[in-house]
């Protein structure tokens, strides 16, 4: 909606200055308020995103595993409930495909699987991952060598603090911060918002406009007031 009435507002503004219309009418365009206390997602960049996998040491199973599940965070946008609970059938190696049932919508979505993510993958099976009855791809490390719990929250911290990337205290940096990251990039990449919606598997197109506020270049451009 912030966008929408953003573009409404140049191209009246436009017309009247070059006399297409004869009032100015995009004063009367309402604006929107922002209040004042309203935390933006996190949102890490290309650079941090590559600082952090790179903060991952890759020579011990444990680090494949991490690896491996950061990358399918960061390139794909993947919940984290997504990545702990993917099972080996849900990846069509031959058609390089991942094809998932999200744990939160129930919806089925299928991606796309990069060289670079599945080579991550390919890694920790073969050299990473513990001799295990789960049928999940990604285990714990210690026996009985079970599906791991939905959280990384621990982990990414690690690795947060290895690569030195640091945000304002209260500022969340879980693992959802990459499914922010990749919206953002797609945003200005000006993907469009199907698209992006279809990507991250959202059920309606209202879930996707909430990353609208992540597009910081929008929001600057469109003068919005700050409620006091």
């Amino acid at each position: 909606m912030v966008r929408k009435l953003c573009l409404l507002k140049q191209f009246l503004r436009f017309a009247y200055e070059n006399g297409f219309i004869a009032e100015a009418l995009s004063p009367t365009i309402p604006k929107l308020r922002i209040p004042r206390n309203l935390q933006l997602p996190t949102v890490f960049t290309k650079e941090e995103v590559n600082a952090l996998l790179a903060a991952v040491d890759r020579s011990n199973p444990l680090g494949k595993r991490d690896y491996a599940i950061l990358i399918l965070a960061a390139g794909l946008g993947l919940r984290v409930s997504d990545i702990i609970g993917l099972t080996f059938d849900e990846i069509d190696w031959s058609k390089k495909l991942l094809s998932i049932v999200q744990q939160k919508t129930g919806k089925l979505v299928e991606l796309p699987l990069s060289d670079e993510i599945g080579w991550a993958i390919i890694n920790y099976l073969q050299n990473g991952r513990p001799e295990s009855e789960c049928n999940r791809v990604f285990v714990k490390h210690c026996a009985p060598y079970d599906a791991l719990t939905p959280s990384m929250y621990r982990t990414m911290q690690k690795y947060l603090q290895k690569a030195g990337i640091k945000r304002p205290v209260g500022k969340p940096t879980g693992m959802h911060a990459f499914r922010h990251s990749l919206a953002s990039a797609m945003l200005e990449q000006m993907i469009p918002l199907p698209v992006i919606s279809g990507t991250l598997g959202h059920t309606d197109m209202h879930s996707t406009e909430t990353y609208l506020s992540i597009d910081l270049h929008q929001l600057r451009s469109c003068a919005l007031e700050v409620d006091e």
